[in-house]
């Protein structure tokens, strides 16, 4: 049963303290996906993908999102009780793609795109298993 998921968006996109439930993680892991996937595709359309345009373009909106998904990834794993700094073990190694991707690197060593891939994904599914459907830590009580 979904419950009332209305929700600051600044706040949930743009803040790296605070918490988040299960429920708004999804929501906004969700819209983030959406809102790249449709601007990847414009992209492709304007610029193509293979040449340099479309790389370096590709690589701006990578950067562009990246700090949405580091703060809302922060705030979920601080209601999980783990530090938000874990928000960057998926940014990290997806950064060094874009960036070698944008390179061309890929093109010429797939082996290495491939390594990047796998841990990407097995990052991303504890992601989704950890942030998505792990139970909330209770707060502190606060200090009188």
């Amino acid at each position: 049963m979904l419950r009332d998921l209305s929700f600051d968006w600044r706040f949930l996109f743009c803040a790296l303290d605070g918490r988040i439930g299960p429920p708004a993680w999804r929501c906004g892991a969700i819209a983030l996906v959406v809102v790249s996937l449709g601007l990847h595709r414009c992209l492709a359309a304007l610029v193509g993908s293979d040449g340099t345009a479309g790389r370096l373009l590709g690589l701006a909106l990578f950067v562009g999102l990246l700090y949405p998904f580091v703060a809302l990834s922060a705030k979920r794993f601080q209601d999980r009780g783990k530090p938000g700094e874990y928000a960057l073990l998926l940014a990290g190694p997806s950064a060094i793609h874009a960036a070698l991707a944008a390179n061309g690197l890929f093109a010429r060593v797939i082996w290495l795109e491939n390594l990047f891939g796998i841990a990407i994904l097995a990052c991303a599914l504890w992601f989704v298993l950890e942030l998505g459907f792990g139970a909330s830590r209770p707060e502190p009580p606060e200090a009188a």
